[in-house]
């Protein structure tokens, strides 16, 4: 009995997130522009926004959708069967792909992320609004960490910890 109530739990579980996941990316263009009155990159940069979301979500739902038809086999009882294999097969699929278009985000430079200046002085991260002064010595890791630390002494009051770069400046 119990095997069964967690089973009929998470089938519930896959199904809300499938249709709320429809939802979301239904609405995703009126979402972003009420948050874009609130954040102005997602204001300045709604229709790049939109798009990224938009293809996210796509794929996501995908990967959902494949979920829940592998679900449907382990119900029945035939789990091991060359159909999930396949399904195992898309889902890794759309989660490299996934991963690409954030990449592809993180790379360009007009959309809210990591992003360096014309001369290649500076590495901003335009979505916390940090900037910090780039020297030989400050790698792209090195700098993560840092705002990473920032980010959790702003959040919790404590000062950054010993080896750690603070953000030199607020933009």
């Amino acid at each position: 009995m119990k095997g069964n109530t967690l089973t009929r739990f998470t089938k519930g579980l896959l199904d809300f997130m499938f249709f709320a996941g429809i939802a979301v990316t239904v609405t995703l263009p009126v979402s972003v522009k009420i948050y874009g009155y609130f954040n102005s990159y997602f204001e300045q940069f709604y229709i790049h926004l939109v798009i990224l979301f938009a293809i996210s979500g796509v794929l996501a739902e995908l990967i959902l959708y494949e979920l829940r038809n592998m679900f449907r086999t382990v119900l029945a009882n035939d789990c091991f069967v060359e159909a999930n294999v396949k399904s195992l097969n898309r889902m890794g699929t759309y989660s490299f792909l996934i991963a690409l278009v954030t990449a592809g985000r993180l790379a360009a430079h007009d959309l809210p992320s990591l992003a360096g200046d014309a001369a290649g002085k500076t590495l901003s991260v335009n979505a916390l609004g940090y900037r910090i002064t780039h020297s030989a010595c400050a790698s792209p890791r090195s700098v993560l960490f840092a705002l990473g630390t920032r980010q959790v002494a702003v959040q919790t009051g404590r000062t950054p910890t010993s080896g750690a770069r603070p953000a030199r400046s607020r933009i």
